[in-house]
């Protein structure tokens, strides 16, 4: 008898069920609701730095965790782990949770304007639409350990 999963999108087969997960250890139909356990009620940002070409990519990763220390000490973000992938070009993407009304307040704080100016002087802000991996479904990016917390 074939696998059947319940997922958002009804009773299918597991194998076109695009909400499953293949992976005997995390068998979970739709893990998007265990996400909204941990009692964050944040927004999610994907900041993308694509450095220039003349850009150090050990300084923009030092400016990077400088950045994620800042928002974490200044309490702009929760306590959910940030994450920090690169893209096939060279992106770094720096994922992260906003405290509500936190991206806002972003915006009028002087330590956080005073890193966004250094982030813009060695990486341009991409969007995710401008990455090659966005062209297919399920990307997937190199992640970058010991960056981000």
């Amino acid at each position: 008898m074939a696998e059947i999963r319940i997922s958002r999108f009804g009773s299918q087969p597991a194998a076109t069920c695009p909400q499953v997960s293949h992976d005997p250890n995390f068998p979970v139909a739709n893990p998007l609701p265990m996400l909204h356990k941990t009692g964050m009620s944040g927004e999610i940002a994907f900041a993308m730095y694509r450095p220039f070409a003349a850009t150090s990519r050990k300084a923009l990763l030092e400016l990077i965790q400088q950045h994620n220390t800042t928002l974490r000490v200044e309490e702009l973000i929760t306590d959910r782990p940030a994450l920090l992938a690169e893209s096939e070009d060279g992106t770094f993407i720096e994922i992260f949770e906003w405290k509500p009304g936190a991206a806002a307040k972003a915006h009028d704080h002087k330590a956080v304007q005073k890193l966004w100016k250094r982030l813009e002087e060695l990486a341009e802000f991409s969007a995710l639409i401008s990455l090659p991996e966005s062209e297919r479904p399920f990307p997937h990016f190199k992640p970058v350990d010991g960056v981000v917390t």
